[in-house]
């Protein structure tokens, strides 16, 4: 199979296109409480894992993440994106 889910473990995540905080708001929990709000949702769907892409240097979204319990499985490198993109660092969870 040569899809970009291929690293994903589970046949169903449930896939956050992508999540934002302001500056001026991080550090109040609001990243934690949207990504428990899309956990729970997900459950309620039926879903067994979550997965989210980061964009390879954004170490603040990365951290946050991993902070939830979202583990590293794969990076897809400028050269996916005409190095016109810096990538995208995958992640995902277990629900």
């Amino acid at each position: 199979k040569s899809g970009d889910q291929t690293h994903l473990h589970t046949p169903d995540p449930y896939v956050l296109d992508s999540t934002g905080v302001k500056s001026e708001k991080r550090g109040q929990g609001l990243l934690h409480m949207l990504l428990d709000a899309h956990a729970r949702r997900a459950r309620e769907a039926g879903h067994r894992a979550m997965a989210v892409s980061a964009v390879i240097g954004n170490e603040s979204a990365l951290r946050g993440y991993t902070k939830f319990g979202f583990r590293f499985v794969s990076q897809l490198g400028p050269e996916k994106f005409g190095n016109k993109h810096p990538g995208m660092n995958r992640l995902i969870m277990d629900l």
